[in-house]
This record gives structure tokens, C-alpha cells and sequence, in this order.
């Protein structure tokens, strides 16, 4: 399914689908970072604290990798406190790795200019990697 809506900010040009934009793969895969960065932040990109032209990647971007923990929902934080596979704790250092993983292609997913972002078969494949390491980790 297509994202049918612009993600609008006020000092730039819309990015994205509708008002007569083609639908393109190179947009999907855009829509696809925005989504992933809505999830991993509990921040819509029309979020009221976008404002002057900063946009929700811009922002995300800002603390990234570094002090990602500054603008990942805190709740998700929170609920990963206790997290575990196959009865075994999972290391709060690995969490923060896989994390920065996922919300790196998130943010190659929703760069501004086509040119540059990264293809849906690179997402696809960048996140099995974080997903096998983070796994192969997690079981010593």
C-alpha cells in the first residue's frame, strides 16, 4: 500500500506523495524511513516541536548515534529494560546497537533527495544483517 499524503514542512517543498506527485519506489522507501523513524520516536513528522523547517529526520539525525537514547521514545526505553530471548537477558549495549542499526536505515530511508537515499532491497537487506547479528549475539 502507498502512502497517499505529503509530509509538509512550512520553509521547504513537500516530499513524498499526493497533490499530483507519481508514486515512485525511490518515495516508498522514503515513506518507509518516516515510518520507521514515527515508531522508533513516538514523534509524527507534523509533530508541533517541527518548527522553522526542522524535520523529523533532521532532528532524529541531530543525536544520532551518539545520543540516540535522546530521541527514542522513551516508553519503547522503557519497555526494553527487562528484554530477553530464549530465557536470556539481552545487554542493554546490544539493545543500543541494534537500535542505532534500525534507525540508521531509517534515516537512509528518509533522506531528502532521491539521489541519495538508500534503495528498499538495501533497507531490506541492512536490517536482516542488524537483525542476524543481534540475534547470533543474543544467543552466546
Amino acid at each position: 500500500m502507498r502512502v497517499l499524503r505529503r509530509f509538509h514542512s512550512p520553509s521547504r517543498h513537500c516530499i513524498g506523495y499526493g497533490l499530483g506527485g507519481k508514486p515512485t519506489t525511490s518515495g516508498d522507501v522514503f515513506s518507509y524511513g518516516v515510518m520507521l523513524l514515527e515508531m522508533f520516536t513516538g514523534k509524527s513528522p507534523t509533530h508541533e516541536s517541527f518548527l522553522g523547517g526542522l524535520t523529523l529526520a533532521q532532528w532524529v539525525q541531530s543525536a544520532f548515534p551518539t545520543n540516540i537514547e535522546q530521541v527514542v521514545d522513551p516508553e519503547l526505553l522503557l519497555s526494553a529494560e527487562d528484554l530477553q530471548h530464549d530465557g536470556n537477558p539481552i545487554s542493554q549495549e546490544l539493545q543500543r546497537q541494534c537500535l542505532i542499526a534500525v534507525v540508521g536505515v531509517a534515516l537512509s530511508c528518509a533522506v531528502d533527495s532521491p539521489d541519495r537515499r538508500i534503495t528498499s532491497r538495501d533497507a531490506l537487506s541492512q536490517l536482516k544483517t542488524a537483525a542476524k547479528a543481534f540475534l547470533k549475539s543474543a544467543n552466546p
